[in-house]
């Protein structure tokens, strides 16, 4: 587990690095993301639902907001994901259409 929060920190902490490293490893998902066979898949179907299940619950609007008022170190771990998340999207401008987070 710690291994996997170190490279997670490495990773938001060296974006562009990471990106430039993965270029292939997410051209292939996004790839992968566009193929009829996976968008009626059961995966798709159940992060649908999981996708509901927070913008209804108050996840999104409710949860992640205390928390990060509750830790600061969460709230500094966020801020790198929003930035992080800012640079895949100019990287892929397509991504959020493809990964269904858009009509």
């Amino acid at each position: 587990m710690m291994d996997v929060m170190i490279a997670t920190k490495e990773s938001l902490d060296n974006i562009d690095g990471f990106l430039k490293d993965k270029k292939d490893v997410i051209e292939q998902y996004l790839a992968i993301r566009q193929l009829e066979e996976f968008k009626s898949s059961p995966f798709v179907q159940i992060q649908l639902l999981l996708r509901e299940f927070n913008n209804n619950s108050g996840y999104h609007d409710i949860f992640i907001p205390a928390l990060k008022e509750l830790n600061s170190s969460y709230a500094d771990y966020h801020k790198q994901l929003e930035i992080a998340n800012q640079k895949l999207i100019s990287e892929y401008p397509d991504i959020e259409k493809i990964l269904g987070l858009t009509k």
